[in-house]
């Protein structure tokens, strides 16, 4: 069956406030070649708040050419998306829903996030799944896009669903990215969480693009 391989996530720092010495260290293993196994994890000096999981992803990369330039007709079309939303951010109104969540997908990706769009419907509050890499720990954001009229702003009753599918699944945070704006009462919900929910509104999404 050939040999189990294993992947490592490991890495250690110091608290800022005890100066405590705290070491950690995620494995994820594959047995056989092709088959995530199961995972384990120690730490040293401190301990995780939610248990840690790796996942791996298998990609088949000899795709045929129709479908790699399906794939890049795609890339494409959302790089029009979003050179047009700077030109004019009144084009935001104009996309579908599915189209501002892909749009909101390449964004996060060029900051440096592997992202995943997630099925068009019953997504439970998560558009997006985004990970990157903080110290050797993969981290977990769930991006829900909403994109609305700008005079319609999202509601603290949004915002409270998201969050309960986040702490449901022991993510490490979430992102909710509208063309509107947030309820005052969204943002103190918000902002409540500490740290836990962004809110990212039109101007917000325009200057991640610029960065």
């Amino acid at each position: 069956m050939g040999e189990e391989i294993e992947y490592v996530f490991s890495g250690e720092c110091q608290c800022e406030y005890c100066r405590n010495r705290m070491i950690y260290r995620i494995s994820g293993y594959e047995y056989p070649v092709g088959a995530y196994n199961y995972h384990s994890h120690e730490e040293q000096g401190c301990h995780f708040v939610w248990e840690p999981s790796v996942e791996i992803e298998y990609y088949d990369f000899d795709l045929p050419v129709y479908v790699e330039n399906r794939i890049a007709d795609k890339v494409d079309y959302i790089e029009g998306l979003i050179e047009g939303m700077l030109m004019d951010s009144r084009a935001a109104y104009t996309m579908k829903s599915d189209e501002f969540e892909d749009v909101v997908a390449n964004i996060f990706s060029k900051n440096g996030f592997d992202v995943q769009v997630t099925q068009r419907s019953h997504d439970g509050g998560k558009d997006i799944i985004a990970t990157y890499d903080m110290g050797g720990i993969p981290c977990v954001l769930y991006i829900e896009c909403k994109k609305y009229d700008k005079r319609r702003p999202v509601g603290v009753k949004i915002v409270r669903e998201v969050f309960g599918t986040l702490t449901a699944d022991r993510g490490n945070k979430a992102v909710i990215v509208s063309t509107s704006s947030f309820s005052r009462e969204a943002r103190k919900f918000a902002g409540d969480q500490n740290s836990m929910i962004e809110l990212v509104d039109l101007n917000d999404l325009l200057r991640m693009i610029r960065k």
